[in-house]
């Protein structure tokens, strides 16, 4: 079960400020990589699992319409109300398509075997801390198991996952273009919140509290879990996998 802090600091705190980060290039570099391994088909069913403030959404919505079905999942209601928020944009028949999911990866996906097509998970998974009352690698290993149940056969899942000895600060270095420019002011502001922020998780992640795993470990697991056609690709100013597997 996600504790109290981790759902302030998940919420509230960083959700509150998580769209600046949206808007640097490290990010819509990752968010581009993400879409280099992904092929859409109008009968698709996705699922966007932990689905933040929906920029993924927004962009499929953007560029395959013709998609059947997105459940976009997120444990946090800020991140749920910034995806709405983008929604409006949209209309209904669009936005018809796509179902709003508050959830706990902590435990099992609410979702039937065999329903998806593709399944999408940006800077999620290795953040869970237990699973079922399980902890250290057997909550990735479980979190990726329940991904393999409601992938249909040949299915895909597109995630990405710090790397291990992550350092955040190379993002934000590589970020400065946009922190500095005028025009949008207020990044000059946000910018050090989300580095404040990034660090954090990377102190989780050294102090084992996240699952950071270096590219062999996280190949074993998903092995272990039953994927196949395993490929990676550094990306997030080099500081995040990218990895996409089959079923």
């Amino acid at each position: 079960m996600i504790s109290e802090d981790d759902i302030k600091f998940w919420g509230p705190k960083y959700g509150s400020i998580y769209p600046y980060l949206e808007t640097s290039t490290p990010y819509n570099n990752l968010i581009d990589d993400i879409f280099s391994f992904l092929d859409f088909n109008k009968e698709d069913v996705i699922l966007d699992c932990g689905a933040g403030s929906g920029l993924i959404i927004k962009r499929i919505l953007e560029e395959f319409d013709f998609i059947k079905h997105i459940d976009a999942l997120d444990v946090s209601k800020v991140m749920l109300s910034h995806l709405k928020n983008k929604l409006k944009f949209f209309d209904n028949k669009i936005t018809s398509k796509v179902n709003l999911v508050q959830h706990d990866l902590s435990y099992p996906l609410p979702f039937k075997d065999n329903v998806y097509d593709k399944i999408i998970s940006n800077l999620v998974l290795t953040y869970i801390i237990s699973y079922e009352g399980k902890f250290g690698e057997d909550v990735l290993a479980g979190v990726l198991s329940e991904m393999y149940r409601v992938l249909k056969k040949n299915g895909v899942i597109v995630w990405t996952t710090p790397i291990n000895n992550v350092k955040f600060v190379k993002v934000f270095l590589a970020s400065w273009r946009n922190i500095l420019n005028l025009k949008y002011y207020k990044r000059l502001y946000y910018g050090p919140l989300i580095l404040g922020h990034a660090l954090t998780i990377q102190k989780k992640g050294k102090e084992g509290v996240y699952h950071f795993y270096n590219k062999d470990r996280i190949e074993n697991i998903l092995l272990r879990c039953g994927f196949t056609d395993i490929q990676f690709k550094r990306s997030f100013a080099k500081q995040a996998w990218v990895i996409n597997c089959k079923k």
